[in-house]
This record gives C-alpha cells, structure tokens and sequence, in this order.
C-alpha cells in the first residue's frame, strides 16, 4: 500500500498523501494542504538536491531551553515508506498504535532530528492523552507545526505556497524544530516528514522508476 503520492520526483503535494492511507485514518502526520500559488521564479532559491538519509534518522525531544534542556526523549518509529536499496519498502503501522511510554516534560521542547538532508515537508503535531480502542487519539491537534525544507521552497508543488513559518535547516548533521506545548497533563506528538526522490537518484539505485516520495513517522509521549 502506497503512502506517498506520484512518480514524478517533486515533493510531495501538500502534506495529505503520507499517512492517510494507514491505519491511522484520522493521520497523524499529515494534515491539509495549504492553499495559494507559488511564488515567481524571482522569489525562490535555487537549492541543489540532496537526497534522502540511506536509513530513516533517529528523532528526539529535548524537553526544557536553554540550560534546562537536559532530557532527552527518543521517538518511536512509526509508518513509514522508504528506500531499502533498489525497491521501496512500506509499513503502515501497528493497531492499536504502540505509543512509548509518557517521559515527564516542561516547555519548551525541540524536536531534533539527526540528519544533514532536509525533509521536504515536516508537520508536528501534539494531540491530548485521551485515545481510543486503536491507539487513535480521540480529539483534533492542540497544537500544530507545518515546516518546509529547502527544495519544497525551490520547487513547490502546483498550487502550493511553503509554509513561511517553520523553515528547515540542517546544522551539524542535525535539524531542530523548537515548539511549545499547549497547557494540560499529557499529550502525544507525532511527527511526520517526506522526503522526495530524483529520477537520477531512483536510477543509480537501479529503480525503473522514482517512487516520487518517501516518509516516515515517529511518535513520542510526554506528561507534566
């Protein structure tokens, strides 16, 4: 089962495709797409391509700022559609949803994900405790963080602006994404990102063709 749109290479449409198709039917990782054109060429960078991390990066929380931030949570691997040499590979996730244990946490939290190769699209997004019989939690996201890497801001899919917000960077092999968490006893945070596929990338693997994008999910859970 597919959990990434198109075989033409370019980023992923909006941030829907990736976890939707799962078990996870409310999606933890995606969310909508955003709405508007693309900017004109003179408005976006050139940025040269840089392919997906050979394996799905480890992910942490790093709960608390500045001299406070001394723990650290790692994320459970979820989802996830992915390069395993020359074929992708897929897993749409267990049922009921395995989420780790609840690790004590104050705000503010960064997440930090330990790659040079920016995500396309990233989306975190931090829900209540309360879940159902599958693992689902069962409101809408507290709070929610839409994030852009460099190649979504150089090559947009159609009727796509890139979130302004939360532009990706990778320093010293890694990306941080600081965010706060709404007021309350307990949450979990899924994190979601995608990656996309050249045509020459998906050929020096030997693939006919490029599965256009790739992604994966991590899941964390947290507690005051």
């Amino acid at each position: 089962m597919r959990l990434a749109g198109g075989n033409t290479g370019r980023p992923l449409r909006g941030f829907g495709a990736a976890i939707a198709v799962t078990a996870l039917s409310w999606s933890l990782g995606a969310c909508s797409e955003p709405s508007g054109g693309g900017g004109s060429p003179a408005d976006v960078p050139l940025v040269r391509y840089k392919a997906p991390p050979s394996a799905i990066p480890d992910a942490s929380l790093s709960v608390g700022g500045g001299s406070s931030a001394i723990r650290q949570e790692h994320g459970r691997r979820y989802a996830y559609s992915w390069l395993e040499g020359d074929r992708e590979v897929h897993d749409a996730g267990a049922s009921p949803v395995p989420w780790p244990a609840a690790a004590a946490a104050v705000a503010p939290m960064t997440l930090t994900i330990q790659t040079d190769s920016e995500p396309n699209y990233l989306t975190v997004r931090v829900y209540g405790d309360a879940v159902d019989g599958s693992g689902q939690p069962t409101g809408a996201p507290l709070h929610e963080e839409q994030c852009t890497g460099p190649a979504a801001v150089d090559d947009p899919s159609p009727g796509v602006t890139p979130a302004a917000a939360c532009r990706l960077r990778s320093e010293g092999g890694q990306i941080r994404v600081p965010f706060a968490i709404p007021a309350g006893s307990g949450f979990r945070i899924s994190v979601w990102a995608s990656w996309s596929v050249s045509d020459e990338l998906a050929a020096q693997r030997g693939m006919r063709q490029s599965p256009g994008d790739i992604s994966t999910t991590w899941l964390f859970r947290v507690r005051r």
